[in-house]
């Protein structure tokens, strides 16, 4: 039984996600509603069903009141507890960040926000396929309430969001409640960061810096006016006759490192990629100037989390042979 449905659910799920895609097409923010909220009961709502109905039938048999009460005490709740356990769910929005990266082999956090009219109980959040989960207890309304759930990660490259179910089986656990949203965004995942030495780089270097003796060379005589700050006292020491001052101060420059890709292709390229996301998020972390050089493109010197964002990117999406 098992086995058969493991080979049932790969086909059961491709059939859903065509259905769901026409009944709730992928959007940057979705609002449950109706149309997109399914419930049914839960195993324990359908012992409660049986025993309504047993108590129904011992009442009817022997006549007795006192059963019969019980009965449709324990039926209006059962029926009562489908209204409230649909809407807790309805009305709830949902929407997610763009910025989502994470890098190969590691857990991505995905950052989630909820806003509500009205407190919600018993949540629970899961992106379809994936083995973690978030249970929230409480939502509370009219706030922005942010989670964070995480996608196991995969291999590097650009990926849409999957599904993300949303189930509660508040207030009795006599029903579940659940929803498949399709959030319109996609994350990044880089090559997996690797240590190494430097020499697996070919042209970095380590980046010193050096003055611009040009511009330290204009000088000019002290004229009324100047700052005393530019004044080189030294000299003045010198030839007290003769005050010299700088026109601008030392700039300090820095040569620029290169990221460098060889042309490489299956597991040597990997490795290569590991290195160069290492190598870069150093170069970032030191505040320089890098630049990234591969068979495809070429990124000039440049630093910045734009910069850094571009570049491992690239990396992300380089191309197997």
């Amino acid at each position: 039984m098992l086995n058969l449905k493991k080979r049932l659910y790969p086909h059961y799920w491709t059939w859903l996600s065509r259905w769901l895609d026409k009944r709730q097409p992928a959007a940057t923010s979705i609002t449950l509603s109706q149309r997109i909220i399914f419930i049914l009961p839960t195993r324990y709502g359908i012992w409660f069903s049986l025993l309504c109905v047993l108590l129904y039938l011992l009442g009817t048999n022997y006549q007795n009141n006192l059963i019969l009460l019980v009965c449709y005490l324990l039926l209006s709740i059962w029926l009562v507890s489908i209204v409230l356990t649909f809407r807790n769910l309805n009305g709830l929005s949902l929407s997610c960040s763009s910025n989502n990266e994470g890098y190969a082999d590691q857990d991505l956090a995905i950052n989630i926000s909820t806003v509500s009219q009205s407190p919600r109980y018993m949540l629970k959040f899961q992106f379809i396929n994936q083995p973690h989960n978030l249970a929230y207890s409480v939502i509370k309304p009219t706030l922005d309430t942010a989670l964070s759930l995480n996608i196991a990660g995969k291999s590097r490259g650009h990926y849409p969001l999957p599904r993300l179910k949303v189930s509660s089986s508040y207030p009795f656990g006599l029903w579940r409640s659940w929803s498949y949203i399709a959030l319109k965004q996609q994350y990044w995942v880089y090559p997996s960061p690797l240590k190494t030495s430097s020499t697996h780089f070919g042209q970095n270097k380590t980046v010193q810096p050096h003055l611009d003796t040009e511009i330290s060379q204009q000088l000019r005589q002290y004229q009324t006016g100047d700052s005393l700050n530019l004044i080189l006292w030294k000299r003045l020491a010198r030839d007290s006759t003769r005050p010299i001052v700088r026109l601008r101060e030392p700039i300090q420059q820095y040569d620029p490192s290169w990221v460098t890709i060889a042309d490489l292709s299956g597991a040597a390229l990997e490795q290569a990629l590991s290195y160069g996301c290492e190598k870069l998020l150093a170069l970032e972390a030191d505040k320089q100037f890098y630049g990234l050089k591969t068979s495809k493109v070429t990124y000039p010197p440049s630093q910045g989390a734009l910069h850094l964002q571009r570049c491992l990117q690239h990396l992300a999406l380089y191309p197997c042979k």
